[in-house]
């Protein structure tokens, strides 16, 4: 699969009912699936953006479970619900909603 520099143009956190303002895990987190995952140039369908909103849970174990992935593409969706299964986490119990706005380069 052909990939090419992919900009996450907007990454937005929206911190959960009992998640703490400023919470620096959520924000590495965040930092960590926004490097880790860059959508390949395919799957954009003729469109220079794509957006996928994220929300699951860390465990205990430091992997992502719970997890809501919404997109535009299936394609898209099973993408980068394929590579968020392959990341660890230091943070443990930690719950997450994001949106990541992919931007071809």
């Amino acid at each position: 699969m052909n990939t090419i520099k992919i900009i996450p143009a907007l990454v937005l956190l929206t911190l959960s009912l009992n998640a703490k303002p400023n919470n620096n895990s959520n924000n590495t987190i965040v930092e960590t699936v926004k490097n880790k995952i860059s959508c390949p140039a395919e799957l954009f369908n003729n469109k220079n953006t794509t957006s996928v909103r994220l929300s699951f849970t860390v465990n205990k174990d430091g992997k992502a479970e719970n997890v809501i992935i919404n997109a535009e593409d299936e394609k898209v969706k099973q993408y980068v619900n394929e590579k968020l299964g392959k990341l660890e986490f230091p943070q443990k119990n930690e719950e997450v909603n994001m949106v990541i706005h992919f931007k071809l380069a």
